[in-house]
């Protein structure tokens, strides 16, 4: 396993917590760890396929100096599939793994709502 720290928004902080309590996740690393093997390939599938190869990864505005820092532990193999896919896409790992967890809880807001 290795460690990863990265920064998310309270509420998405907040969302998660709220998974772990009420769903079959046992810590907050567990549910990122869900999210990204669900949505970073989907994320990066659609980045791929788009016609302009200048497009950079969507990015969501979330308040920057408000997120606090988390840190979670992933396999070595998933960590260095993030890796590249950052590198591919030019961002660092940790920037990759904040913008699948953003769009993850942005899609699927409603859900969280109820």
């Amino acid at each position: 396993m290795v460690a990863v720290s990265l920064k998310l928004p309270p509420v998405i902080i907040e969302a998660i917590d709220e998974l772990v309590r009420i769903g079959p996740y046992t810590s907050r690393a567990a549910v990122i760890r869900s999210i990204l093997t669900q949505e970073l390939p989907r994320h990066l599938a659609k980045y791929q396929q788009a016609e302009d190869s200048e497009q950079v990864m969507p990015t969501q505005d979330d308040g920057g100096n408000k997120r606090k820092n988390i840190s979670i532990f992933m396999p070595r193999r998933m960590f260095v599939s993030i890796d590249r896919m950052a590198k591919e896409l030019g961002m660092n790992r940790s920037e990759l793994i904040r913008v699948a967890v953003d769009h993850f809880f942005r899609e699927y807001s409603e859900v969280f709502r109820k």
